[in-house]
């Protein structure tokens, strides 16, 4: 399954989702939406719509599945060093864990896998959009985790969108609602800031829903979804540096 197949898999099976798989109901607040629940049922639909697809055997979809330090370094070997001080705002010293909301990969590899998703609902801060998109960094990074690519997908964001709500985030000062182990938190105070765009010959997406939007059958219309094909040269902002840690 070549990347386009998997993102327009995953595409129909947004499709295929209905007001109550977003929306929790509860008393005085009908659309409320939490982001597991919605995670979870967005992982139930792609591996309905993945069954439907010819897929090697090896390759499964895993919801909220962690890969701590040492998997990468025993993966990694002599490259791990490297990886992990370029990627030190993650990996917290060789101490932290990387887990994507989605993946499409064998289970039995660290690296060389398929698709990584991260996924938000509701407002979230200019930080947790950044630390999101940083890994996506991390999963595509040839160097790195080699994913085939990476996804973001923002439902029910701020109006002005995920890199415009990330774009205000790091041009204030001070930065706020920095929520983060303390050591990240130090990183993401700092005047610059390691670049979030995907290295040079490596891609990812953004996929935003500023409202979500049924058809006349129920289902989720995905006309309602803006998508962005983000590359290494993409313009994010003055204050990121086109490069990793440590910034020189």
């Amino acid at each position: 399954m070549d990347e386009f197949k998997m993102l327009d898999t995953f595409r129909q099976a947004l499709g295929q989702m209905r007001q109550g798989d977003f929306f929790q109901g509860a008393p005085g607040n009908p659309f409320r939406m939490t982001e597991s629940p919605v995670t979870e049922r967005i992982s139930r639909a792609f591996e309905t719509a993945l069954r439907l697809q010819e897929r090697p055997a090896d390759i499964a979809l895993h919801y909220d599945y962690q890969k701590n330090a040492p998997e990468f370094q025993n993966a990694l070997g002599e490259d791990w060093p490297l990886v992990a001080e370029r990627y030190i705002d993650l990996f917290a010293n060789g101490h932290g864990s990387v887990r994507p909301d989605l993946c499409l990969h064998n289970p039995l590899n660290v690296t060389n896998n398929r698709l990584a998703i991260e996924v938000k609902c509701g407002s979230a801060s200019g930080f947790k959009i950044y630390h999101d998109l940083r890994k996506l960094r991390l999963y595509t990074d040839p160097d790195g985790l080699r994913f085939d690519t990476a996804l973001f997908l923002h439902i029910r964001g701020a109006a002005q969108g995920p890199i415009e709500t990330l774009r205000r985030w790091a041009g204030s000062n001070p930065r706020r609602n920095i929520n983060a182990q303390e050591f990240a938190a130090q990183l993401a105070r700092a005047d610059n800031l390691a670049t979030p765009a995907p290295v040079q010959g490596a891609h990812y997406y953004i996929w935003s829903i500023p409202e979500l939007m049924f058809n006349d059958e129920g289902t989720l219309d995905l006309a309602c979804i803006q998508e962005e094909e983000i590359r290494h040269d993409y313009a994010f902002g003055d204050v990121f540096l086109n490069q990793d840690y440590p910034l020189q």
